[in-house]
């Protein structure tokens, strides 16, 4: 995960069973789809058990 340029480029975090990117100023339209992409990646590598249920 930490090689991803991404990861290490944008605010991100999680929130109990949420993963959450933030930051300030407008959101464009092109951009959301880029953001949403990326969370994606970063949840596809995140083992299975850590989002069972606490």
């Amino acid at each position: 995960m930490l090689a991803d340029q991404r990861a290490l480029s944008y605010s991100w975090r999680f929130e109990g069973t949420w993963l959450m990117t933030f930051r300030t100023g407008a959101l464009k339209l092109e951009e959301v789809f880029f953001y949403a992409d990326f969370l994606i990646d970063v949840y596809a590598q995140v083992p299975r058990h850590v989002w069972s249920n606490q």
